[in-house]
């Protein structure tokens, strides 16, 4: 049983990361193809047909960029939880676990920037629900290092009361 709000939260921002992989975080569309974006790879939707076209992550750098850096921060998360017993060192992981959060945002930015990927289009895209997920364990995470220090100050006061 769980008895400490910070690992579920920490758990949420995990998954929530992990999420990243299947839910598209960029679309482009075009007249005939929509291009959605994942860190699984990019996919070309035709519009009139039923035509279909998915890019590999290991064909873009960047892209296997995004993958590894969503595979770690999600792993490292779920590392933070198993640091129970020592709250001085959570709380410093729960603030690389922040850092690299935002590295993984600031990465998705300059990805989305590049345009798409598979079509010509001039076009600018629109963020999907996926861009807000690294955001969303970001703040997780962040709420669960301030419990984490709430946590480690109440037994600071405890044992000057001893």
């Amino acid at each position: 049983m769980i008895q400490r709000i910070q690992s579920v939260l920490l758990l949420l921002a995990g998954l929530v990361n992990i999420a990243l992989l299947w839910v598209p975080f960029w679309k482009y569309t075009d007249k005939e193809f929509t291009e959605q974006i994942n860190a699984l790879g990019a996919k070309v939707l035709g519009q009139a047909t039923s035509d279909q076209t998915v890019q590999s992550f290991t064909d873009n750098p960047v892209h296997l960029a995004v993958l590894l850096l969503t595979l770690a921060v999600s792993a490292f998360l779920s590392v933070i939880i198993l640091q129970f017993n020592n709250r001085m060192l959570q709380m410093r992981m729960c603030t690389i676990g922040i850092i690299l959060l935002m590295a993984q945002t600031a990465l998705l930015g300059f990805f989305t920037a590049q345009g798409p990927l598979l079509i010509d289009t001039t076009e600018p895209g629109a963020p999907q629900l996926g861009l807000a997920f690294p955001i969303i364990a970001l703040i997780l995470t962040y709420i669960a290092g301030r419990r984490i220090k709430a946590d480690e100050e109440m037994v600071r006061s405890a044992d000057r009361i001893r």
